[in-house]
């Protein structure tokens, strides 16, 4: 403790901001926000200098011209107040820093950075006060508060591990008095933190305490409902269950050494807040209605959806269900919502970063909330309509979406273009086979007016989605109706939710190019449904009853019920109706459902119900699925293969167009792709442009021992293959 409180300067943001020079409080010599923000701003630099210009910008975005002249103004209000310390405030022409060793910041010492990385976990965690500048209010401009996010959920995260290991080294001393204080304060500091009520549970179950471990649990659901609108998590309710294993410590924290599962996770961050000063009672209730507008669309959405005190929200995707292809989920959501206009004066901005987390123990909820920093921050970098993604993310979803490169306040990111979000179909090799075989079957369905149901089966990433989509092209030029249902592995909880997609995407492809408010996309959604079932010849009464069934979202009741609370048999029958309505008596349709595996029970209900229909109408049902399944119904299959040598070949020539691999090279990675198209295309993007053979030891073999799926997916364990 002897290197703490000696320097001249003292600053605390945590908690509260404060200031003392030479032993005295000079806080109130600080007549505004604006200086302190920009105090606090330079006390986290720690070793970086701030260039006034970038100063300027953060805290002053819409300055009109006048930001250097205001920071002159606040940087002579700080070097007057900081004099008698000498000289603490370094100021150029260009920069602006402190000199630390004449400063001391309680959020470094809490963090641990620069000299005070040795001090003990005890010591550190005095400075643990509260939140980044508790008491003082927000200022306009999105650059700031991000700033302040992003710090925050550093500060938050890194409190819960020293506290994490902090409890750990109590409990194994046999301090537990000492451990249950400090989780008790633990608690009392950071309500919204689940990690904390866990820890404190825990203890109190296992010193036998089971009446005040539930009390402590009740207090935890009720934080959880009034900070986020959800439940404990599902490893939180399992600490009190009968039959639950005691321990002598808690779970080990994040940096123990041990084998963690981990897989990807995406998380999409929404930030709304206020063009103008916000103050009005007007804008409020503006506010709050958009929020509400935008939990009630992404509710229904397949992600774990929690609501920030800010007001800003986040739904992730990858946990707690594990899901292939979460960024992919996370940017489809982001681009539907740039449909819908948010209300006058209100700024939507979005923000997408993903990465690989691990997903077991408490150290979970740890590697989920870097993550949700990520995002958040980024949602408040955006602009107006526009969604941020990071590196990581961006390096995902690259192949689909066009993502053009840009940078917020030294910040690298990517501006998710989601005009560019349907890609070009792709051209295919070596499928004739399979090709040839569907345009038969729908020939002879044209000619005779009989259905046909067809399956076709194969491995992850074996090219079943780019055929049914050349397929479907094939189809429509014919003209035939094409309807396509895609079941998603994120969404599977939640009952048609293909049906439900499909009716969602209708609305806005209805609309063009122009913006749904967001008040008025649930009574949109019903209009089509209304539309579409009078043309099906359905009444008004049972197009209530779909919309009210099918695309109103699900209470989190609902949700927890999971599949078994599906859709009555009349809403089936209606929902049949809809995908089976054509434009024209006679017209043949081709119904194609994608990835059958993910299917939830309702719509395996819907499917079998429908595979029996089209065998009197000229209607071709075409299903992808990994494989063959029980619960599927009869069908003829195809079984779509790995490509043959020679087609790799031709691929891997097609898809390094511009990259001047060297036959090496392409040798390494038709060996590697094990004939999994998009596992060659992946190995392709990921070789640097000028063919380096440097990377060539990470492109291996197939295992046969592995049934050639194991490396695949360790490589690309986040693209949807399929």
């Amino acid at each position: 403790m002897s290197q703490l409180q000696t320097k001249a300067i003292v600053i605390q943001l945590l908690g509260g901001f404060s200031i003392r020079v030479d032993g005295v409080d000079r806080t109130d010599e600080i007549g505004y926000s604006k200086p302190k923000h920009l105090l606090a701003v330079l006390a986290l630099a720690h070793e970086r200098v701030w260039s006034r210009a970038a100063l300027s910008e953060l805290l002053w975005p819409q300055g009109n011209g006048d930001g250097r002249a205001n920071l002159r103004q606040a940087l002579c209000v700080l070097r007057r107040l900081l004099a008698s310390a000498g000289q603490a405030l370094l100021t150029t022409s260009g920069t602006v820093a402190l000199d630390f060793r004449l400063v001391e910041v309680d959020a470094m010492v809490l963090l641990g950075m620069g000299e005070y990385g040795d001090l003990a976990l005890k010591d550190r965690l005095v400075f643990d006060r509260g939140e980044l500048l508790e008491h003082l209010p927000p200022v306009a401009g999105t650059g700031l508060n991000a700033w302040r996010v992003s710090w925050q959920s550093r500060l938050a995260q890194e409190v819960s591990r020293c506290r994490q290991q902090y409890i750990v080294s109590l409990t194994r001393r046999g301090a537990i008095d000492e451990a249950l204080a400090g989780a008790r304060k633990w608690v009392s500091l950071h309500p919204g933190d689940e990690l904390a009520h866990r820890n404190l549970i825990r203890l109190l179950r296992d010193a036998g305490s089971r009446e005040a471990a539930l009390r402590a649990y009740e207090h935890c659901a009720a934080v959880m409902g009034e900070y986020y609108e959800t439940e404990p998590s599902a490893e939180t309710r399992a600490l009190l269950q009968a039959g639950a294993p005691l321990r002598d410590t808690p779970a080990a924290p994040a940096n123990t050494q041990g084998q963690w599962a981990s897989g990807p996770v995406a998380i999409l961050a929404l930030a709304v807040s206020q063009d103008d000063d916000g103050q009005s009672r007007c804008a409020v209730d503006r506010l709050q209605n958009t929020r509400e507008h935008l939990l009630q669309l992404v509710s229904g959405r397949g992600g774990l959806v929690s609501a920030g005190a800010d007001g800003s929200i986040s739904i992730t995707f990858g946990y707690p269900e594990s899901c292939e292809s979460p960024a992919d989920a996370a940017a489809r959501l982001a681009c539907d919502l740039r449909r819908f206009a948010p209300p006058r004066d209100a700024i939507l901005g979005m923000g997408i970063h993903a990465d690989l987390a691990a997903l077991d123990g408490d150290s979970a909820d740890g590697a989920i909330m870097l993550i949700g920093q990520r995002a958040i921050r980024l949602a408040y970098l955006a602009g107006m309509g526009e969604t941020l993604v990071s590196d990581t993310a961006s390096a995902q979803l690259h192949d689909r979406y066009v993502i053009s490169p840009d940078e917020r306040y030294g910040l690298r990111v990517g501006v998710l273009d989601c005009a560019a979000e349907a890609p070009p179909v792709h051209r295919m090799f070596g499928r004739a086979a399979e090709f040839d075989i569907l345009v038969r079957r729908w020939s002879e369905i044209t000619t005779s007016g009989r259905g046909r149901t067809m399956l076709l089966h194969g491995e992850r990433g074996v090219g079943k989605t780019l055929l049914m989509s050349v397929f479907s092209e094939y189809a429509r030029r014919a003209g035939g109706a094409v309807r396509v249902l895609e079941c998603r592995q994120e969404n599977r909880q939640r009952s048609l939710h293909p049906v439900y997609d499909y009716l969602v995407r209708h609305v806005l492809d209805s609309a063009g190019a122009a913006s749904l408010a967001l008040s008025e996309a649930d009574k949109e959604v019903a209009r089509l449904v209304e539309s579409l079932g009078y043309r099906a010849g359905l009444d008004r009464h049972t197009s209530a009853s779909v919309h009210e069934q099918v695309l109103r979202p699900a209470t989190p009741r609902q949700r927890g019920q999971g599949s078994d609370a599906g859709p009555t048999e009349g809403v089936l029958h209606a929902v049949t109706a809809l995908l089976l309505q054509r434009e024209r008596s006679g017209q043949p349709m081709l119904l194609v459902v994608d990835n059958l595996q993910w299917a939830d029970r309702a719509t395996q209900e819907l499917i079998a119900r429908l595979a029996r229909l089209v065998e009197s109408s000229p209607v071709m049902l075409v299903m992808a699925a990994r494989a063959p399944s029980a619960d599927l119904p009869s069908a003829a299959a195809v079984h779509v293969e790995p490509l043959s040598s020679a087609a790799m070949v031709e691929l891997v020539n097609a898809r390094a167009r511009g990259k001047r691999l060297a036959p090496k090279i392409r040798r390494h990675i038709v060996e590697g792709a094990c004939g999994i198209p998009l596992r060659a295309e992946q190995m392709v993007r990921d070789f640097p442009l000028d063919g380096s053979e440097a990377d060539l030891t990470l492109v291996g073999g197939c295992d046969p021992a592995e049934g050639n799926a194991g490396l695949r997916s360790r490589a690309v364990p986040s693209m949807n293959l399929d």
